[in-house]
């Protein structure tokens, strides 16, 4: 599966990416501590190349967000990843 563009949303420093294009080769540039490793990481979690993933826990969610979410999405899964495919 190729995927042609992701978001991701509540997962580490990401509240949202809003959608990123990816084309057979993508730079990913920006500060340190920008959010670029935690990108990829999201991308692996759901598109691995293995075919497995280890998943998301509670480290995955932005710290900052976390007591607001869990008051509103009690029951929710927190972090979320979307891909177009």
């Amino acid at each position: 599966m190729k995927i042609k563009r992701a978001r991701v949303t509540n997962y580490k420093s990401f509240d949202d990416s809003s959608w990123v294009a990816l084309e057979d080769v993508t730079a990913l540039v920006g500060k340190n501590e920008s959010g670029k490793t935690a990108f990829l990481q999201a991308l692996r979690k759901i598109n691995s190349i293995s075919g497995e993933s280890d998943g998301f826990n509670i480290r995955d969610f932005p710290r900052k967000g976390y007591i607001k979410y869990k008051k509103i999405h009690e029951n929710s899964p927190f972090p979320r990843s979307s891909n177009g495919i």
